[in-house]
């Protein structure tokens, strides 16, 4: 791995037991040692994928996250804008951060 990142392997054992500290990775009690992602669903990171999540749409964003968790059971959202900007995208995102903090349960698709 460190010849990959052409970093020492002190460098990237630090990187590693940090990532281990913060429970991001797993490692096995092996020889060689194998480390592994946990992957965990984040709940803000269902927004990272919205351009403009770290810039110029984040107070948006914060505007959102904020409506979903307004206590007892959020908020009501409008979203407008031109056609083409994304609405239907950032309705898509917010349904899920919902769903992540559970304010509403996952519902499967019923036709009438």
């Amino acid at each position: 791995m460190a010849e990959k990142l052409s970093l020492s392997r002190q460098v990237v054992s630090h990187y590693l037991s940090r990532l281990l500290e913060e429970g991001k990775v797993a490692k096995t009690a092996t020889k060689p040692v194998y480390w592994s992602v946990i992957s965990k669903m984040k709940t803000e990171d269902v927004f990272e994928s919205f351009i403009g999540y770290h810039g110029s749409q984040s107070e948006i964003i914060q505007r959102c996250q904020a409506a979903v968790k307004y206590p007892p059971n959020g908020l009501n959202i409008l979203i407008t804008g031109q056609r083409g900007v994304g609405k239907s995208f950032l309705a898509s995102l917010i349904y899920q951060y919902a769903i992540n903090q559970e304010v509403i349960k996952k519902t499967p698709l019923t036709l009438f």
